[in-house]
């Protein structure tokens, strides 16, 4: 199957909910994490191709993006990013009985790589069986994630 088969609902970090969609039902496991001011939709092409190969991918809107919860306390750091992909990585591990894959983008990338790295220094196994990053630099462009808050804060849900 290389539509959508279902959406879910996950529980992040802090109990918010995190809204993702399945695409495909067999075969290794991708977790595809959007950029900041994206939502799941941006993985939408990818997720299907990735079903079509004969595998299953979960493209999982992030905290405060598209129908996940927003934060109330203002938790949106990266550690926050990071903890709710910990969570993912552990649930669909324990779903299918396997190590997801990740691609993040942008700021999933950050939230997926820190997460790895954290669960190292921690001593635990790997999160990710494989982690791909889309548009991650070695830099911070301050300006640039400024701009993306300050496009979030505008379109925030009062």
């Amino acid at each position: 199957m290389t539509g959508v088969s279902r959406t879910e609902r996950f529980v992040g970090a802090q109990g918010n909910t995190l809204v993702g969609d399945v695409f495909g039902d067999r075969g290794p496991v991708v977790l595809l994490l959007h950029g900041g001011g994206q939502t799941r939709h941006a993985w939408q092409r990818t997720a299907r191709a990735i079903a079509g190969a004969g595998m299953t991918a979960y493209a999982v809107d992030q905290r405060g993006h598209g129908d996940s919860d927003w934060i109330e306390n203002g938790a949106y750091g990266f550690r926050d990013y990071a903890a709710d992909a910990q969570g993912l990585a552990d649930r669909l591990a324990e779903r299918h009985g396997v190590r997801p894959a990740v691609a993040g983008a942008s700021l999933g990338g950050v939230a997926a790589l820190m997460a790895e790295g954290e669960a190292s220094r921690s001593g635990r196994p790997a999160l990710f069986s494989a982690l791909v990053l889309v548009d991650i630099t070695p830099r911070v462009d301050y300006a640039g994630i400024a701009k993306v808050q300050g496009f979030m804060r505008a379109h925030a849900r009062a």
